[in-house]
C-alpha cells in the first residue's frame, strides 16, 4: 500500500511538471479571471475558447486593462504586461484546446450545457488530460459520467472575482483518482490559491452555507423588517462578514425593488 501511495505521488509530480498550459472554456467573468491568474500568477500558457468571438476579444481587453492597472498601482512591473498577455491565446475552435494537459470549464451554470462541453472535451483530449469544472453546484460525478475518463474529472470551484478571492474548492467525483486531485491542487497553489477539498455534495461548502444566509436576508427584507441598506449594514457591522447579503444580490439578480 505504501509503495502504491508513493507511486501515485510520483505520477502526480510528473503530471504537474508537464502542466505548463491550461485551456479555459468560457470567456465570462469566471473564465476571464481564471485566465488572468493562470497567466500572471502561475506563469502558465493559457488557451481560451468561447463560442462568442467578440466575448473572447472583450475578455482579452479586460485582462490587458487589469494588468495595466496593476502596473499603475506598482504591484506589477510594467515590462511584464506584454509578457503576461502574450501567454494567452484566443481560440476559435474548442478542438484547439486538445493538447492542453488541464482544461477548466467555466461556462454558464447550466447542467445540460456543461455536460455537452465535457462530452466534446472528452473527444478532443488524451486519456491523461485533466478536465475540471468551475461549477458551484452541479455534481462532479455526474459530469464525469458523460466522459470516458471520470477518474480525470474534478471540480475546481473558483470564487468571484477570481483575481481577488483566495479560496478554491477542489471537488473529486466518486471516480476521481489521487493523481488528478494532487495535480489540480498543485496548479491552484501555483495560482496563489488556498485549496479546500470538498466531497461531491449539493452546493459543496460555500453555496450550501451561503444560500440560507442570503435567503434569510431576503425574507427579512420581504417581511418589511428593514431596508436593504439597513440589513447589509447590520450584518457588516455586527460580524466579520465583508460581503453584504442583499446589495450584491440586487445588482446581479434584482429583488423587485
Amino acid at each position: 500500500m505504501k509503495n502504491l501511495v508513493k507511486l501515485t505521488r510520483c505520477l502526480s509530480t510528473i503530471l504537474v511538471k508537464k502542466m505548463d498550459t491550461v485551456g479555459v472554456v468560457g470567456a465570462g467573468q469566471m473564465g476571464t479571471g481564471i485566465a488572468l491568474v493562470a497567466a500572471k500568477d502561475a506563469d502558465m500558457k493559457v488557451m481560451c475558447y468561447d463560442v462568442d468571438w467578440s466575448k473572447l476579444n472583450g475578455s482579452m481587453e479586460w485582462i490587458r486593462n487589469k494588468l495595466y492597472s496593476y502596473a499603475e498601482r506598482g504591484s506589477l512591473d510594467k515590462s511584464r504586461v506584454d509578457e503576461i498577455a502574450s501567454r494567452i491565446t484566443l481560440c476559435k475552435r474548442i478542438e484547439d484546446l486538445g493538447d492542453a494537459p488541464l482544461i477548466v470549464e467555466a461556462a454558464s451554470e447550466r447542467e445540460a450545457l456543461k455536460l455537452e462541453i465535457f462530452k466534446s472535451l472528452d473527444q478532443i483530449t488524451d486519456s491523461e488530460a485533466i478536465l475540471a469544472s468551475n461549477t458551484s453546484s452541479i455534481s462532479i460525478t455526474k459530469i464525469g459520467s458523460v466522459t470516458s475518463k471520470p477518474e480525470k474529472v474534478v471540480g475546481m470551484h473558483f470564487f468571484n472575482p477570481v483575481q481577488v478571492m483566495q479560496v478554491v474548492e477542489l471537488i473529486p467525483g466518486l471516480e476521481t483518482d489521487e493523481s488528478t486531485i494532487d495535480a489540480t491542487k498543485s496548479v491552484c497553489e501555483r495560482m496563489g490559491k488556498v485549496v479546500g477539498t470538498v466531497k461531491d455534495s449539493p452546493g459543496f461548502i460555500s453555496n450550501r452555507v451561503l444560500m440560507p444566509y442570503i435567503n434569510e436576508a431576503i425574507n427579512t427584507f420581504s417581511e418589511g423588517v428593514a431596508t436593504i441598506e439597513e440589513i447589509d449594514m447590520a450584518i457588516v457591522a455586527s460580524s466579520t462578514k465583508k460581503m453584504v447579503p442583499l446589495v450584491n444580490r440586487q445588482l446581479r439578480f434584482g429583488l423587485g425593488v
